[in-house]
């Protein structure tokens, strides 16, 4: 339900659960992958993997978790944080995923202005209430308290 805070006191769309712990932790825990796993299937369409970022990867580079059903992609540009070089995570059909870096496009590295905002604010906005729909069936499957 749009507004109601997951377990922990963290909204489904701001938790950390699946970005803020190292790979081998994450992927070492069944019970956060297997959580995972089931949100996903609860998705409608058939929604494979999750991107999650505002938790920056300590390496300063893409990583995923979980046996690529989630991709963390903060890496910390900003000269504040870590000053990583840009990269991208591009899937494409047929479960094709790679990790672009500013390396391998030159000028990568610039920031252009245009519509990509507008889209993944549409986006978001679209996708929101079926994100909480499916955490919110999880929460209740496996006896999470939610907080409002």
């Amino acid at each position: 339900q749009k507004g109601k805070k997951a377990y922990k006191g963290e909204k489904v769309l701001w938790n950390r659960d699946y970005s803020g712990r190292s790979v081998a932790d994450l992927s070492a825990d069944p019970r956060a992958c297997a959580e995972l796993a089931e949100t996903l299937e609860r998705m409608p369409g058939s929604v494979r993997r999750m991107v999650v970022g505002h938790s920056v990867q300590k390496g300063g580079s893409v990583t995923s978790a979980c046996g690529g059903a989630v991709w963390r992609v903060d890496i910390g540009m900003s000269r504040g944080v870590l000053g990583s070089s840009p990269q991208v995570l591009e899937i494409r059909p047929g479960d094709r995923v790679t990790i672009l870096s500013s390396a391998d496009y030159p000028g990568a590295g610039q920031v252009h202005s245009g519509g990509w905002a507008r889209v993944a604010r549409g986006w978001l906005e679209t996708a929101t209430s079926s994100v909480y729909e499916a955490w919110d069936g999880v929460c209740r499957r496996n006896n999470r308290p939610q907080q409002s």
